[in-house]
């Protein structure tokens, strides 16, 4: 057992290294301000913390960034701005760069208090380098509550501008994990019995977590151009994250409307409304599935009505 044991690990070892030498390399460029006095610097160095952790590029340092760009006598500002073109620019496969729009603190009254809410508003785009495409864009834009007072106070009072820092982090963590998944989506690995396993670990999936199976169709193209517009996603199911590793995950199957398997796409389930929509699907299935046990003691047409409404709730 320990021989075959020690055979797995050392297999899986250098499958590790190659997929760690195919990683795309991505560098982190300038991110602007039009916030005066406001550094980005720090905000620059958090999304490359958070691209980092999520195990899916290699980071090129800043100084090899300049270094590359000084040869070719290209700059950020040029690049970013569409003067200068990417073209022939080796060394690295995707340049991400983004603009602060927004940074403050605001006073909202409720009827018995107040309270200071800190927002942060930030644009990102990668691009392909190889290509000069856009492959992701997003507008970001962040809030929290930073302080709280009575009715008459302004909580607002006093606070600097970097009580807003905190949400740099968050802003950076979603870039981070939007960015990954557009361009590497979450995918089932292995299909074992009631579990899944899926090829993304912490910090981007965490314990409890929801995550909607689709499978992807055929692709449908515009009759004039032969252009892929896009392909339809068929629900497949419902799981939810029992165990995180630091490069994949094991979650329970929950829900299944179509047999899914290696290499079908995951969506994780974010927001407070998505959630409850998840959470309100498998409570329905634990009905129906309670009413079918109690209807079907004996046969009949109450236990097949149960038996069809269990299979809608709950699928296969």
């Amino acid at each position: 057992m320990k021989h075959l044991l020690g055979v797995a690990l050392a297999a899986l070892v250098p499958a590790q290294a190659f997929a760690a030498e195919q990683a795309p390399v991505i560098a982190v460029g300038e991110i602007t301000s039009s916030i005066q006095q406001w550094d980005t610097e720090n905000m620059q160095t958090a999304i490359e913390t958070a691209i980092s952790k999520t195990r899916k590029f290699k980071l090129m340092e800043r100084s090899r960034l300049d270094a590359l760009l000084a040869e070719r006598g290209l700059s950020l500002s040029g690049i970013t701005e569409g003067i200068d073109s990417l073209g022939g620019f080796g060394g690295v496969d995707y340049l991400l760069y983004g603009r602060l729009t927004q940074v403050g603190l605001e006073r909202k009254s409720y009827f018995l208090y107040t309270k200071c809410e800190a927002s942060l508003g930030l644009d990102i785009r990668t691009v392909d380098v190889g290509s000069g495409e856009i492959r992701f864009s997003e507008s970001i834009r962040l809030s929290k509550d930073v302080a709280t007072g009575g009715s008459d106070d302004d909580p607002c009072r006093g606070l600097p501008i970097t009580s807003v820092e905190e949400l740099s982090i968050d802003a950076a963590e979603e870039v981070a994990w939007k960015l990954t998944v557009s361009l590497f989506p979450i995918k089932v690995a292995n299909v074992d019995g009631s579990r899944a396993f899926l090829n993304y670990g912490e910090p981007l999936l965490e314990r409890g977590d929801y995550v909607r199976v689709v499978r992807i169709g055929e692709g449908f193209v515009d009759p004039d151009s032969g252009e892929v517009l896009g392909a339809e996603e068929v629900k497949a199911g419902i799981l939810r994250v029992s165990d995180v590793r630091s490069r994949y995950s094991i979650a329970n199957i929950m829900l299944v409307w179509e047999n899914f398997g290696v290499g079908d796409v995951g969506h994780k389930v974010i927001g407070r409304k998505d959630v409850k929509a998840v959470q309100s699907e498998l409570s329905a299935c634990d009905k129906a599935r309670k009413n079918e046990e109690r209807r079907c003691r004996k046969s009949g047409s109450k236990c097949d009505e149960a038996t069809a409404a269990r299979s809608r709730a709950c699928g296969m």
